[in-house]
């Protein structure tokens, strides 16, 4: 993980991760390390010709999130596809972030990481 990654991740409420699907040999085109400060992958233009391959690399992340510790205890990162030709695309990204937003919030993990910020 580059330094600029990790410097992101200490100054936001939620770090979104948006990968394309098909960038690299499955997870090999994910930058080592990044994935563990996700709190959400989303993986885009899921639509088309790539529609199975960004459900394939959804499926492939999800796994590999599954080994990896969470940043919180309170939320464990999600994956979902999404692709601006899916009106409900945008709506189901807002509402994992609201759901995020909320749980975080009742755990008091948000105000948590203001404080380290």
């Amino acid at each position: 993980v580059g330094q600029s990654e990790v410097v992101v991740a200490g100054l936001v409420d939620m770090f979104v991760l948006l990968v394309p699907p098909g960038a690299g040999d499955g997870l090999q085109g994910i930058k080592r390390g990044i994935m563990e400060l996700a709190d959400l992958v989303v993986v885009t233009k899921c639509d088309g010709a790539l529609k199975p391959v960004a459900k394939a690399a959804a499926q492939d992340i999800r796994a590999a999130l599954s080994v990896l510790r969470p940043r919180d205890a309170a939320w464990a990162p999600r994956v979902i596809t999404s692709s601006m030709h899916d009106p409900g695309s945008a709506a189901a990204v807002a509402d994992v972030i609201e759901e995020f937003r909320a749980t975080m919030g009742r755990a008091g993990a948000l105000r948590a990481r203001r404080a380290e910020q």
